[in-house]
């Protein structure tokens, strides 16, 4: 539990450093093709939920997820790491890659393989065409929609112009849906 703790005061220091990245890179030069792209993302998360009727918790999380992009001649490199401290339930705390993916594009073709999540549609709670990332229902109602979506091993290559964009996805080892076995 202490290295997760760690881990998480590590993210959260390295989440600072990329804000101060992102900063430093605004005064730089306009980015050239032949420099490296970096850039890093993240955020800290907790939920705590009290219950009314006999004053216990219901839930109590912190989350920390940090990102990092690099690319550079068309070429990027993606990775998403996501830490959680569960007060209530040691057994859901972890430290899980997200994402990570290599992808290459030019103006018209791209290639992408890796761990992804991968969103079709913009319609929330409705799946019509969302349907390549599983979900992890194990706690649907106390997470973002974003959260519940599950990363799967994909190479996808998509060809796009300006009438239309057609994508090609395999997904070697499938990934299913997670349901609440377990009463807590």
């Amino acid at each position: 539990m202490k290295t997760l703790y760690a881990s998480i005061a590590l993210m959260v220091l390295l989440l600072g450093l990329g804000g101060q990245v992102a900063a430093w890179a605004q005064d730089a030069p306009e980015e050239t093709n032949d420099m490296l792209s970096v850039r890093t993302k993240g955020f800290v998360d907790s939920y705590h939920a009290l219950g009314f009727v006999n004053g216990q918790w219901m839930a109590s999380r912190t989350q920390v997820r940090g990102e990092l992009q690099l690319g550079k001649w068309g070429a990027n490199a993606f990775v998403s790491l996501m830490a959680t401290a569960n007060g209530l339930l040691p057994s859901e705390s972890s430290i899980n890659l997200r994402e990570a993916y290599v992808s290459y594009a030019t103006d018209n073709f791209t290639l992408c393989a890796g761990r992804r999540i991968i969103i079709w549609g913009l319609a929330d709670a409705l799946r019509v065409t969302d349907i390549v990332s599983p979900l992890d229902l194990t706690e649907f109602i106390t997470k973002d929609f974003d959260e519940i979506r599950a990363p799967v091993n994909v190479i996808e290559c998509t060809y796009s112009n300006t009438v239309m964009s057609v994508s090609a996805i395999a997904i070697p080892i499938p990934n299913f849906y997670t349901l609440p076995t377990q009463p807590d």
